[in-house]
């Protein structure tokens, strides 16, 4: 993951407009009231996470020149990174845990299979053209939210440099008595 292809996962504090085209967009809401603004913007995403006048927005990306904002979070991503993080801003309690794995999934059913055990989710994906000229696998970025769980779950996929980025969020509105 040399080069100018680095892919970051970077997170900021309000809600962060998306400096680059947008493929797909969606919104939801999670049973506990968090609202999901979810938008592929590339082989990546930008996701809003409001509660009220809290919000939280998570980029997975390459490089994103010209933000005026400064991430709370910020961490370059390499084959074989796992990690956890847990962010409270206000009421809105956000925890991720992202993957970046030597394994390219073909298709978004194949990552689907390892999310086996929901029951009711809601998607959206976007394939892209593969920078490789001679290669038929088509890069794809794709979000899963299991709405009555709270849950955000997704794939990116890099086969010109045979690796892909997974993820799971689990966002909520903390308890009255948790936040005095």
């Amino acid at each position: 993951m040399a080069g100018e292809n680095n892919v970051w996962f970077s997170l900021f504090k309000g809600n962060v407009p998306s400096p680059v085209k947008i493929f797909e967009k969606r919104d939801w809401k999670f049973e506990s009231g968090v609202s999901l603004n979810a938008c592929i913007i590339g082989k990546s995403h930008r996701i809003c996470f409001e509660s009220g006048s809290d919000s939280l927005t998570e980029f997975i990306a390459y490089p994103i020149d010209g933000f005026s904002f400064e991430p709370v979070e910020k961490k370059l991503l390499k084959i074989g990174d796992s990690f956890d993080q847990e962010f409270v801003h206000g009421s809105l309690f956000y925890r991720a845990n992202i993957q970046v794995i030597k394994e390219v999934y073909k298709e978004f059913d194949d990552f689907l299979k390892t999310l086996s055990s929901l029951d009711s989710f809601n998607t959206v994906v976007q394939k892209f053209k593969n920078p490789v000229s001679d290669s038929d696998e088509e890069p794809f970025t794709g979000i899963v939210v299991v709405l009555e769980d709270n849950l955000l779950f997704t794939v990116h996929t890099y086969p010109e440099e045979g690796y892909s980025v997974v993820s799971s969020v689990k966002a909520s509105v903390l308890e009255r008595e948790l936040l005095s």
